[in-house]
């Protein structure tokens, strides 16, 4: 797997983490790990952090040409 390829898997595996987590808060679904009530604020967290790493990857595999 070459570079571009790679950078190219991995931001649409994280724009599709952000997403769900995006459809998640918006909604208001519930989820729970374990016992643990997982707050609607950690989903808002991960939609900032996944977005950013997939714009990352996006610009990363634009700018390996090819």
């Amino acid at each position: 797997m070459n570079a571009r390829t790679y950078c190219m898997l991995s931001a649409l595996v994280f724009a599709a983490l952000a997403a769900g987590h995006l459809l998640r808060a918006v909604q208001g679904w519930p989820a729970q790990v374990g016992g643990w009530q997982v707050p609607v604020g950690l989903s808002w967290a991960a939609v900032v952090v996944g977005g950013g790493l997939a714009i990352w990857g996006f610009r990363t595999m634009a700018r390996s040409g090819a």
